[in-house]
């Protein structure tokens, strides 16, 4: 990483305002592993949760499941992700990884995401996009 600029060895770069491509799930039931709701308290999260959560025997038994399920529902393969900001974390001694937070670049109501890039790459959740 250079600046807020990452470099990947493919010869393509991530930077704040860069557009993304979603792929598909590739974690069992079509669920993300490597991409998450940027924060747990967003409008997809909380609209009818205590209902749901009622409602859902595999839910009551955990909770992240409908977290999971809910990014599945509103995050398709092919939608457009603008790149918002890169966070470098770890340290020297324990190694680097990179956190990326996205959001759909459509609409009003758009949601915010935060991808461990490295593993979204490798397995095909986040696609780069020219431009």
């Amino acid at each position: 990483m250079v600046g807020d600029t990452l470099y990947h060895k493919e010869h393509w770069k991530i930077f704040p305002g860069k557009k993304l491509k979603s792929g598909k799930g590739s974690a069992e039931n079509g669920w993300y592993k490597s991409i998450f709701f940027k924060n747990p308290a967003n409008w997809a999260n909380v609209l009818w949760r205590d209902t749901e959560i009622r409602n859902n025997s595999e839910y009551q038994f955990d909770e992240g499941i409908r977290d999971r399920d809910k990014v599945k529902e509103y995050l398709n393969p092919g939608d457009t992700l603008e790149v918002t900001k890169i966070e470098k974390r770890g340290s020297k001694k324990a190694g680097y990884w990179y956190v990326v937070n996205m959001r759909q670049a459509q609409g009003l109501l758009s949601l915010h995401y935060r991808c461990y890039i490295a593993d979204a790459l490798q397995s095909e959740e986040v696609l780069p996009v020219s431009n």
